[in-house]
């Protein structure tokens, strides 16, 4: 049996089709690089590493940019931009429950349970 990684291919909301070109640019001069390993082409390589750092800076600040410049004058749709650049969360997702006490004694039913789970499954042992 083969186990595969799967990789979640969503872009950067920054990410363009120029970041792209840039970084196919430095790939193909980084195996250039590890094929025969030359001054001419470490150095195209840092020169293509540089490319791409400095149009990824740059799309990455007018995304930002255009971000908060589109929020205007109003100082809360500002502060709802800032947090979802700054700290993206997603919501915390609970069990169904019809009250605070039930969500709270379904947790606690369930560790009990997992350390009875535990408990069992070690050996006796007289000490």
């Amino acid at each position: 049996m083969k186990s595969k990684l799967i990789r979640d291919n969503t872009k950067a909301p920054w990410f363009n089709n120029e970041i792209q070109m840039a970084k196919i640019s430095k790939r193909k001069a980084e195996r250039k690089w590890l094929s025969k390993h030359t001054v001419d082409n470490k150095i195209t390589l840092r020169v293509a590493q540089k490319i791409l750092t400095q149009k990824i800076k740059v799309a990455k600040s007018t995304y930002f940019i255009d971000k908060i410049q589109s929020t205007g004058h109003d100082s809360k749709r500002l502060f709802q931009v800032m947090n979802s650049l700054l700290s993206p969360r997603s919501p915390i997702i609970l069990p169904a429950h019809t009250s605070d006490s039930a969500i709270s004694e379904i947790f606690a039913d369930f560790f009990i349970e997992k350390i009875n789970i535990i408990r069992n499954g070690l050996p006796n042992i007289a000490i």
